[in-house]
């Protein structure tokens, strides 16, 4: 024996003594070529390895035994009740008791079934083998597959040829033995060793840069029985025409679902493909285009090798975005970090040169929708978690509307359309309606994405995007105005009136009149912000006839009578005075001239002085509740963009030093519920800190 072959034999050896005198047998064998039905007894010995090696290794399989006897005997019961004919020397059957042939066929699909799980698979054998004697690999299961097969393929080739049939060629046999010892070796044999060889074969790939041929294919993946090999192997492997080689073997296939209470496999494959993305960027392309996995090793290796191609290449797998992004499938907390982030650089990248691809993208990733299991009316949900949207919305995507700024609109406009049609169609009335009602989505000029929802994260991209639309393409911004209208939805209607403030001088003058003059505006709270904040910067192109519906509006508002009658019984209870009602009424409508007070200073004075309030006490009030969760944005007294550009301790030194909350950057005051004891004096504060930038 050389000393490869003694290492096995010693191995064998201590793992079972019969097989490795059956080997020992073996090599006797093959060098003494005049033994008589010498290659017979070769692939005996073997046949014999390949299938006890896994049980005296690992043990035996938990599977149970059939008990084919007892399972026999009930198929012959059955036989003999379905009146075939009777199969005993004595039968008990008679005709009445026949049943039907059905019952036959069921027990037999029964056995058959029973038969197939209890035996184990040559696979699964070659699994535990490979477990056993590297536990490593428990880790990395999928990436045995090729080994798996390479070990069957060696030994099937003796098993087919033990008995006689099949002619046995004597070099043949030479050459499968000693691969069969080849692989047998790169399991048993002690790890540096097995690295060094690897070393040198990898090193050998490298240099020569060429497609390999089968011979080295093969003595490659013979070496990949143990995890460690396999990191190695894919780690330092430079060469790209190993590429679609190691496809053909069952390599770069994505390991399956771990099971309860496991970790996903790692993808060493990924790293090696990822090198190879920048010059064999098709064949890359090719592997991850026919990859669907859940494992995130698999599904971030894929993003990565994407970003490291060519634009032009990249620009085409738009595919394997969509497969590792599904529609209406949700990330989990860390998908962005995966790999949605990846794939959000990916779309900035391409924005440039490849808008169509870039926007299909941007479709994928903004996917919203409402989810079967919850009712409420702001129960929209997307792909990544809502302070993840935000940066996926407000910082990756405005790259696209800085690119193509209506088509941008138009992906957040549909996506957000599509999930309030569906909220609509369930609640049976337009939810968007309320979304004033919120700290969020209470004036579009204030939109608060600290306090999350997916909504307010496109309205406020809408509004943003819309502001750069009227700035640089007036025409499309009509266009986008009609679309706005035509949904006939709350909030699009506000964003119409909040776009329209920003349009040029005696432009859209005619749509601005017609808002104005609509009185569904001014009795609906949820326009209450918007219409207003429009008359008041685009007063000047307001025709007379809409300002005074609007004045007629305001003298309008009455106390009805049965909200006096409500209002003198409560006092009668509790023995109070009866309230001065003229006086209510006239702070009713100084109330509701309040934002546009600057336009109408005459009026607005004369209700304010009937009503004996100031200013401070006809501030409108923030529409939210008592007890709320509070934005870590709220109050600062610097822009979160401007936060976000320091580092922690800069914050933090800033955040400790009081002078930063003195005179006009003051920290804002927290958030008023509208209740009684919301008093003239906070709201005097809230004023003077300037939270509605009036």
């Amino acid at each position: 024996m050389d000393t490869g072959q003694a290492k096995i034999f010693d191995w064998l050896r201590q793992v079972e003594p019969r097989l490795a005198e059956l080997y020992e047998g073996a090599v006797r064998l093959i060098e003494d070529q005049s033994f008589p039905g010498r290659g017979r007894l070769i692939c005996h010995a073997v046949r014999e390895i390949r299938n006890r090696l896994p049980d005296a290794v690992a043990g035996k399989g938990t599977s149970n035994r059939l008990d084919y006897r007892q399972e026999i005997d009930k198929l012959a019961d059955a036989y003999e009740r379905s009146g075939f004919g009777s199969v005993r020397k004595q039968s008990k059957q008679t005709g009445e008791e026949q049943q039907s042939g059905r019952e036959v066929f069921v027990l037999l699909e029964q056995i058959i079934k029973e038969n197939e799980k209890v035996k184990p698979t040559k696979e699964q054998n070659a699994k535990r083998l490979l477990i056993e004697i590297e536990p490593d690999n428990k880790q990395w299961q999928q990436s045995l597959v090729p080994v798996v097969e390479k070990w069957i393929e060696e030994t099937e080739w003796f098993v087919q040829r033990a008995h006689v049939g099949k002619q046995i060629d004597g070099n043949k046999l030479v050459e499968r033995f000693m691969a069969f010892e080849e692989v047998l070796l790169s399991l048993v044999g002690y790890f540096y060793e097995g690295q060094q060889e690897l070393e040198n074969l990898v090193e050998e790939t490298n240099r020569v840069g060429k497609e390999p041929d089968r011979e080295e294919i093969n003595r490659i993946v013979r070496r990949l029985g143990r995890a460690k090999y396999r990191i190695y192997f894919f780690d330092k492997l430079s060469n790209p025409y190993w590429i679609e080689p190691l496809k053909q073997k069952g390599f770069f296939k994505s390991p399956g679902e771990p099971k309860e209470g496991e970790a996903y496999e790692r993808w060493p494959e990924g790293w090696y493909l990822k090198r190879m993305s920048a010059n064999a960027a098709e064949k890359v392309l090719w592997v991850i285009s026919e990859i669907e996995s859940r494992n995130p090793y698999v599904r971030a290796a894929c993003m990565e090798c994407l970003l490291e191609m060519p634009e032009k290449v990249a620009a085409k797998g738009v595919s394997v975005i969509k497969n590792t992004f599904p529609s209406g499938a949700k990330q989990g907390d860390l998908g962005w970090i995966w790999c949605g982030e990846k794939a959000a650089e990916l779309m900035v990248k391409l924005a440039d040169h490849h808008q169509a691809e870039a926007f299909k993208i941007g479709w994928i990733l903004l996917d919203a929708w409402i989810p079967q299991d919850q009712k409420g009316f702001r129960d929209i949900i997307a792909k990544f978690t809502e302070h993840d949207y935000i940066e996926l919305v407000l910082e990756y995507f405005r790259k696209m509307w800085e690119v193509d700024t209506w088509e941008a609109i138009w992906v957040m406009f549909k996506t957000l359309n599509r999930c309030l049609e569906k909220l609509d169609e369930r609640d049976e009335y337009d939810v968007s309606s309320l979304f004033y009602a919120g700290q969020d989505l209470r004036d579009l000029d204030s939109i608060d994405v600290g306090h999350w929802g997916i909504e307010s994260v496109l309205v406020k991209g809408i509004c943003e995007a819309g502001r750069l639309l009227a700035k640089n393409d007036p025409a499309k911004l009509s266009k986008l105005l009609d679309e706005l209208e035509k949904s006939k939805r709350a909030i699009f209607l506000r964003v119409e009136m909040y776009l329209l403030r920003f349009v040029g001088p005696g432009f859209e003058k005619d749509r601005i009149n017609k808002i104005i003059a609509d009185k569904k505006y001014l009795e609906d709270p949820c326009y209450e912000y918007e219409y207003k904040l429009l008359l008041r910067d685009k007063f000047d192109e307001v025709g007379e006839g809409a300002r005074n519906a609007f004045v007629e509006w305001i003298k309008e508002q009455k106390i009805s009578g049965e909200t006096r009658k409500e209002i003198e019984e409560y006092c009668e209870r509790n023995s109070e005075p009866k309230p001065d009602f003229e006086k209510m009424e006239a702070c009713k409508k100084a109330e509701k001239l309040y934002l546009v007070r600057d336009k109408f200073i005459g009026l607005y004075g004369v209700y304010k002085a009937k009503a004996e309030v100031d200013d401070i006490a006809l501030m409108p009030r923030r529409m939210v509740g008592e007890a709320r969760w509070v934005s870590p944005m709220e109050g600062t007294p610097l822009e979160p963009e401007d936060m976000a550009k320091m580092s922690a301790p800069e914050v933090l030194d800033y955040v400790l030093k009081p002078e930063n909350y003195e005179g006009e950057k003051a920290w804002e005051v927290g958030d008023f519920c509208g209740c009684a004891s919301c008093d003239v004096q906070s709201r005097r504060q809230e004023a003077a800190l300037g939270v509605f930038g009036m």
